[in-house]
């Protein structure tokens, strides 16, 4: 009688636990063969990927299309750190940039943690086609880092516009620094101390309020805003309206203008029982 083979039957046996363990553990083969084993290994063939400037997390950003657009935007983040595993528990900010105008967006998006690493961000406003950034910054416990990611050709709706926004209407673009209110109540106008208006530099306005008859207007109380109608952005400040060095004469401290183009400066301006506004327009360069 011939004995039976020992290695065939070793072999056997073998296979036979290892396909039992794929049967009771039907996902451990793919796991190991597919962990992140370092900074360089992404999880979706698909997704946009970098490494952080100082290299201590990479970041996959999984995108549809690999594009974004005007409006509202909303993507997955992916950390990982130096050896390759998710990073849970870390928090996470994205701040939507254009480099090219110097300035962001005033809508914060809003960042929501999925588990295992997975994060999602969502009201990531771009209220412009061009070149827009993201920059993401990851912090885990004392450490933090960020990476940039770079979208050259952000669309208008899904079509490439190269042209800025256009208001509906015909706008005012009279730029008298010395205009009369809404309701003709006020006359008003405006200076800057330094002669002109400068970008990218706080300072300061003065401001003068009278009545239509050219008597000054004491004691008002006077907000102020601004915006970019092409842009559809603000003030990157909170400019505050102080006490008058003299009477009808105001301060208008915290003015700054971010960018060149068209800007729109408003007053409201509350005597007694009086309210009326005025608004007037900026052609920075």
């Amino acid at each position: 009688m011939r004995k039976p083979n020992l290695m065939k039957g070793l072999a056997t046996a073998t296979l036979l636990f290892t396909l039992l363990g794929l049967l009771v553990f039907p996902h451990a083969a793919y796991t190991v063969e597919s962990a992140p084993q370092d900074l360089s290994t992404k999880h979706y063939k698909e997704s946009l990927f970098k490494v952080t400037e100082k290299g201590i997390f990479s970041i996959e950003l999984v995108v549809q299309n690999k594009e974004l657009q005007t409006g509202i935007n909303s993507f997955d983040i992916i950390i990982h750190d130096k050896a390759g595993r998710d990073v849970v528990g870390a928090e996470i900010t994205v701040v939507p940039w254009m480099p090219a105008h110097g300035h962001g967006v005033n809508e914060i998006p809003v960042i929501t943690e999925r588990g295992g690493g997975l994060y999602s961000a969502g009201n990531v406003m771009l209220i412009m086609a061009g070149h827009w950034e993201l920059r993401i910054m990851a912090k885990k416990d004392a450490v933090e880092d960020q990476a940039v990611f770079s979208f050259p050709r952000v669309m208008a709706g899904g079509t490439e516009h190269h042209q800025e926004m256009q208001p509906t209407g015909q706008p005012d673009r009279d730029t008298s620094p010395i205009r009369m209110s809404e309701k003709g109540l006020f006359k008003v106008s405006h200076e800057s101390p330094a002669g002109t208006i400068p970008l990218n530099r706080i300072h300061t306005w003065r401001l003068k309020v009278e009545t239509r008859n050219g008597e000054p207007v004491a004691g008002a109380q006077i907000t102020v805003n601004g915006d970019m109608p092409e842009h559809g952005h603000g003030l990157p400040t909170r400019p505050e309206v102080l006490k008058e060095p003299e009477a009808g004469s105001y301060l208008v401290e915290g003015m700054k203008f971010n960018m060149p183009g068209w800007w729109v400066v408003s007053f409201s301006i509350k005597n007694a029982d009086t309210e009326d506004s005025v608004v007037f327009n900026l052609m920075l360069q």
